[in-house]
């Protein structure tokens, strides 16, 4: 048997809009169940996640998800689905998430068995560049290199214990945090990451690994 008889959902790939009408359809209990809601806040794009991943958009509808509806669908008015409930992925926020995210997803758990995340193989702390050098860079904090992992894509690119990574592509490092983000969307990437090493700014390529 194939879908039961079901009808294949349809998805909405053009955006929404606030005002526009919506329900969010879960199964709380032993039936399905719909709520009737608006769209109330429509994002930028590109939205980072506590996890480091990203939602291509930002879609809340005007108030709180009932329990029981995160996993199920938001749907329009013509019945197409606008992305997938959620309560947790952003504290304080009851988000869908776009079909754009869930269509990248799926594909990256059906070709790889997980989402995978650029990696190079280091640990950092939060570092304040001294002005002078600050100057010199155009940034005043960045990523202090604290251990390399053996074999890691840093260590095989020449990252040492002591470098500060303050660029990566092009794109500011100020911390271990942002090092976590500007390297998660680039599993298996070659890029060029800027450090300083001993007063001096050098660029380093590498080739990032990935992990699930």
């Amino acid at each position: 048997m194939t879908g039961g008889g079901l009808t294949k959902a349809s998805f909405r790939d053009d955006p929404v809009a606030v005002g526009n009408i919506a329900l969010a359809i879960g199964r709380p209990g032993r039936t399905a169940r719909a709520s009737f809601r608006a769209i109330g806040v429509v994002g930028p794009h590109m939205i980072r996640t506590p996890a480091g991943g990203h939602l291509d958009r930002y879609i809340e509808s005007d108030r709180q998800i009932p329990r029981g509806f995160a996993g199920g669908p938001l749907v329009d008015a013509d019945g197409k689905v606008i992305g997938m409930n959620t309560r947790t992925l952003l504290r304080g926020s009851d988000l869908a998430i776009p079909v754009e995210t869930l269509r990248r997803v799926v594909g990256e758990l059906a070709t790889h068995g997980g989402v995978r995340r650029g990696y190079l193989g280091v640990g950092a702390y939060p570092a304040s560049l001294p002005a002078q050098l600050a100057t010199t860079v155009g940034r005043d904090r960045g990523a202090l290199v604290s251990s390399v992992e053996e074999d890691g894509p840093g260590a095989k690119g020449g990252v040492i214990i002591g470098d500060i990574i303050v660029e990566v592509d092009g794109v500011a490092v100020t911390g271990p945090d942002s090092l976590r983000t500007v390297l998660g969307d680039r599993p298996g990437a070659s890029v060029k990451i800027t450090i300083i090493r001993g007063g001096a700014k050098h660029e380093l390529a590498i080739t990032l690994g990935s992990k699930p």
